[in-house]
């Protein structure tokens, strides 16, 4: 069954929205929209193939930790624990995101997913 692009966004924000409003500076939530779009994306790899895409990210974002409410998170772990979350909730949703807008409104945050079907 074909899944629409708003039901991509709606399985995102589930997984990932918590996270995401967690960041407390415009430059956290870019950073953090990365690393969850990243695991949504890295969730759909063999899982034998997901630490590679994992250093790579972090060595493309030169970006090992960072920091979160005054805490040091590891970023493997967080799109480890990202990954999980979305591979428990949506196994079904095989859709690689291709682009991600989020903007801020009074009622949270509102996101625009592009996406595509993989394999």
């Amino acid at each position: 069954m074909e899944q629409n692009m708003v039901e991509i966004g709606k399985a995102f924000e589930a997984v990932a929205n918590d996270f995401l409003n967690s960041a407390q500076t415009e430059e956290q939530l870019t950073l953090f929209i990365l690393i969850a779009t990243a695991a949504w994306n890295i969730s759909l790899q063999a899982e034998g193939e997901r630490l590679d895409s994992i250093r790579v990210f972090i060595e493309r974002f030169r970006c090992p930790l960072f920091t979160c409410k005054g805490k040091t998170i590891s970023t493997r772990d967080k799109i480890f624990e990202l990954c999980d979350q979305k591979v428990r909730m949506y196994p079904e949703l095989k859709h690689v995101i291709r682009s991600l807008d989020v903007e801020s409104s009074e009622d949270g945050l509102i996101y625009s997913v592009v996406s595509e079907a993989v394999g």
